[in-house]
């Protein structure tokens, strides 16, 4: 009892970076993640540098000022300090893709996740920059459009992919419904099972999609049958860009 539960952020090559406790995250930045604002993973911990940057596909050699966004504005999250990773053992190309050269000395690694800083400088999780859905109305970020999703009690997870070339996608939910019924907050009576047929949840999920701006824009819907894949490493990084090619060959564009 009235112990506090920290949730870090970070990466293999960058841990941790920020970290947030479960009270703010109950009691306000959840409803935010399925209001389509991203998942807030706090304020970077102490000895830490994070910036964001516009978000680029290629090599960064040199950071400059410019390459930074305003606060509220999406970009890719990069980071400087101690526990930070100099480089990748004999894998030099990837340090060109991943690391940026500092002229005062040193160097920021970047994430590959996309973001944004609040006015309170706490920073918010978008998703990965190789996954975002690339549409002709500008790009979309997975797991911030996945929290809209999410929040539908029929839902387990999700998954937003990319259909088609990029900057022509098409942007597609992919759904793994919830196992024995809606999900119940803690306490929560169950009561009846509610046996939401699968056409009824799918115009269920656009009708919420619709609420938010991040998802406003997606069409389509397909129920996935089973467990959504995931990395075998991890057991929980869903592997979109397999759904994707799913998703491609339900809609015919495979």
């Amino acid at each position: 009892e009235g112990a506090l539960l920290h949730t870090p952020y970070g990466a293999t090559e960058a841990l941790p970076v920020a970290s947030i406790a479960h009270p703010e995250i109950l009691g306000e930045t959840a409803a935010r993640t399925a209001a389509g604002e991203g998942v807030c993973v706090g304020r970077p911990v102490e000895g830490v540098e994070v910036r964001v940057i516009r978000v680029e596909d290629g090599e960064i050699p040199r950071f400059t000022p410019d390459l930074e966004v305003p606060a509220g504005t999406t970009g890719e999250f990069v980071v400087r300090g101690p526990q930070v990773t100099r480089g990748y053992f004999g894998r030099p190309e990837a340090d060109l893709l991943t690391k940026i050269g500092d002229p005062a000395g040193g160097f920021w690694h970047r994430m590959g996740d996309l973001g944004y800083r609040d006015a309170s400088g706490r920073l918010w999780f978008c998703g990965r920059r190789s996954q975002r859905v690339r549409t002709e109305g500008g790009d979309l970020c997975a797991d911030q459009c996945e929290g809209v999703f999410n929040a539908h009690p029929m839902v387990r997870r999700s998954a937003v992919v990319g259909v088609g070339e990029a900057g022509r996608q098409r942007p597609v939910a992919v759904i793994e419904r919830a196992r024995g019924g809606p999900h119940l907050r803690e306490g929560e009576p169950e009561g009846p099972r509610d046996p939401v047929d699968d056409g009824r949840l799918a115009e269920e999920v656009l009708a919420l999609g619709s609420s938010a701006p991040c998802t406003r824009g997606i069409r389509d819907v397909l129920l996935y049958r089973g467990i959504l894949p995931v990395d075998t490493r991890h057991n929980a990084k869903i592997r979109r860009e397999v759904l994707a090619a799913w998703a491609a060959k339900r809609l015919g564009r495979a």
